[in-house]
C-alpha cells in the first residue's frame, strides 16, 4: 500500500542508511587530506566510522528474546554512540591542523553525525520501551 508523501514518516532503519552516507562521505572527505596525517588522524577517523556501521549493523541483527540478548544490542548500540563522538572529536583536530577541509564540507559532515546521533539515541529509548518486560 502506498503513502502520501506528505504522511510519509522516518524509516525505523534510517540509522543504517546515515552510518552508511557517514562511512562513504568520511572515506570521500580524508583522501583530499595530505598524506603525513594519514597514520595519525584520517586512518583513526575512517576506522571510526566504519566501526560505528559495523556496530549498528549488528545491534540490527540482534533480536532480543530474553534481558541478555536486549543488553548486547544496547552495548552495540553504545559503542556506536561512543564512535561517533570520537569521530566527531577527531574530525575537529583534523580541522585545527590542516586547511584541506572546507567549512561547507565540516557543517556538512557535523550535522550527519548529529542526525544519526539523535538516531541512535531514538532507537536506545524506544529500545528500552519495547524490551523492558523480556525475561532474565
Amino acid at each position: 500500500m502506498s503513502v502520501l508523501k506528505n504522511d510519509r514518516g522516518e524509516s525505523s532503519a534510517e540509522f543504517l542508511n546515515m552510518a552508511d552516507t557517514i562511512e562513504v562521505y568520511t572515506i570521500s572527505q580524508c583522501s583530499k587530506i595530505p598524506r603525513r596525517f594519514l597514520h595519525t588522524l584520517t586512518n583513526k577517523i575512517i576506522n571510526l566510522s566504519i566501526e560505528c556501521h559495523c556496530n549498528l549493523k549488528s545491534a540490527n541483527s540482534i533480536y532480543p528474546r530474553n534481558k541478555h540478548e536486549a543488553q548486547m544490542r544496547r552495548d552495540l548500540l553504545q559503542m556506536a554512540v561512543n564512535n561517533i563522538e570520537n569521530m566527531g572529536t577527531q574530525i575537529h583536530i583534523l580541522s585545527r591542523v590542516t586547511d584541506k577541509i572546507s567549512f561547507e564540507s565540516l557543517e556538512t559532515w557535523s550535522t550527519m553525525l548529529m542526525t544519526e546521533l539523535k538516531l541512535i539515541r531514538g532507537l536506545m529509548r524506544k529500545d528500552a520501551e519495547r524490551y523492558n518486560k523480556l525475561k532474565d
